[in-house]
Parts: structure tokens; sequence; C-alpha cells
């Protein structure tokens, strides 16, 4: 698939599973070796491959067989105020909206007229925070 002159290639892995990464290799570049022991040693990977592997053992993480469902889990005590900051950060980054204005087909000739209607609506938004903004700079001033 080409998208503006790129390549883009569908992942193979399932959709909840975890990808593997490779373990760490012992740096070509002398320097390298020097730099590695400036850093504090909880930053610094094992030189060891078989102690990488232990370490990024996916049965440790949660107990369970990874599913369709396991990259998007996180134990939560307080379920009614993490669902209020999931439904906030929701609405922040206008995902919901996204969601019911492409729920149902939109006509152009009505597309082009919402989006000319957002771009006032943000014209105006910032004109008036502007205006504001020289009112209480002058108000300041006094």
């Amino acid at each position: 698939m080409s998208l503006l002159g790129l390549r883009l290639r569908a992942s193979l892995r399932p959709l909840g599973a975890r990808a593997i990464s490779t373990p760490p290799q012992r740096p070509a570049n002398p320097l390298a070796s020097v730099a590695g022991d400036l850093m504090p040693s909880s930053l610094r990977e094992p030189a060891d491959p078989d102690a990488w592997w232990r370490g990024n053992d996916l049965s440790q993480h949660h107990g369970k067989p990874g599913n369709q469902y396991t990259g998007r889990s996180m134990p939560v005590r307080n379920f009614i105020a993490q669902f209020r900051m999931l439904q906030g950060s929701l609405k922040r980054s206008g995902i919901t909206n996204e969601f019911r204005r492409v729920e149902y087909y939109e006509k152009p000739s009505a597309e082009r007229v919402r989006l000319a209607s957002e771009r006032n609506r943000r014209r105006f938004q910032e004109n008036i925070r502007r205006r504001v903004q020289q009112v209480q700079a002058l108000r300041s001033r006094k």
C-alpha cells in the first residue's frame, strides 16, 4: 500500500501481541563502552543476552496469555475516577467528536460547511482571546 509515495507494511502480529525486540549486542564502537560506564546502572541493559531474555519474558507480565485486549489493560483501583479521566482525555483530544462525525456518511457539501464553521469558530475564539489579553494588559497598567 502506498500513501503519498511512502510504502506502508501491515503488522503481522495479532492486535494484543507485544512487539518482541532483539537482545542487546556488544557495541562495535569502543567509545560506546566508555559512555556506557558513565550511565547509571539502572539505565544500562545487561551485557548477557540470556539475562535480557529472562527479564523480558512475556509470561511474567500479568501471568495471562496475550489476547486482543492485553495491550489496553491496566490495573485500576478507583474505576469511576479512572473512567472519568479517560473520558476527559478522549474529549480533549476530540476522539468522541470524530467518532460521532464518522458514524454516518457526510456529504461533501455538508463537510465543507462544517469545516468552514469550525474554522470561523476557531478564528473568533482567537480574536476574543487576544482582545481579553489586551484589556487585561490595559487594566494592569493603571
